[in-house]
């Protein structure tokens, strides 16, 4: 069930509706429904997975390294 945001034609209040089915929105002012849906940004969270002290490499560590002890950069 979708939360819309409307504009009031008539007195021109500004809220959001949860809309089921097929419901025909009301003005919570007026009482209307001469009401205009509004388009809105969608509320997206992203996760790139881990928190910022797992993606951070430990002091003196290359970028991309365990911290160090892989023995990658050995060069004996």
């Amino acid at each position: 069930m979708p939360i819309y945001e409307y504009t009031c034609e008539k007195c021109g209040a500004h809220f959001e509706l949860l809309i089921r089915n097929n419901e025909q929105p009301r003005c919570p002012q007026c009482g209307t429904t001469d009401v205009l849906k509004q388009l809105s940004k969608p509320a997206i969270s992203i996760s790139m997975g881990g928190s910022s002290a797992e993606s951070t490499p430990p002091c003196g560590a290359p970028p991309g390294c365990c911290g160090g002890n892989c023995n990658l950069f050995d060069q004996n």
